[in-house]
This record gives structure tokens, C-alpha cells and sequence, in this order.
């Protein structure tokens, strides 16, 4: 399942950074300056995301 979820999140991203591309091509400034496309257009770390899987996991009793 999170094999699923990780690579469904890499390819949302791979969609937005397109999107902002394209915004930037047909002059949607607004779109293309917006903070909050730009964070989810953001690549995730991988290795970010299992160490906080692995903290989770270790801190339940």
C-alpha cells in the first residue's frame, strides 16, 4: 500500500510541476507564482517519509 501511495504522490507532483509549466507558457501569472502550487510541486524524499514511517512505528508500545 505505501508503494502504491508514494508512487501515486510522485506522479501528482510530476503533474503540477507540468501544470506550472504550462500556466507559465500561457501567462497565468497567478498560477504560476502561487505558494501553494509550489509546494505541491515539491519532489517528497522518499527517505524523508519511511525515516517518520520508521519514528512512528518504534514510538508505539
Amino acid at each position: 500500500m505505501l508503494q502504491i501511495l508514494l508512487l501515486a504522490e510522485k506522479e501528482v507532483t510530476a503533474v503540477v510541476s507540468m501544470n506550472q509549466q504550462i500556466a507559465s507558457k500561457v501567462g497565468l501569472t497567478e498560477i504560476k507564482n502561487s505558494k501553494e502550487i509550489e509546494l505541491l510541486g515539491q519532489k517528497t524524499s522518499i527517505d524523508e517519509v519511511a525515516q517518520d514511517i520508521q519514528r512512528s512505528l518504534s514510538d508505539e508500545p
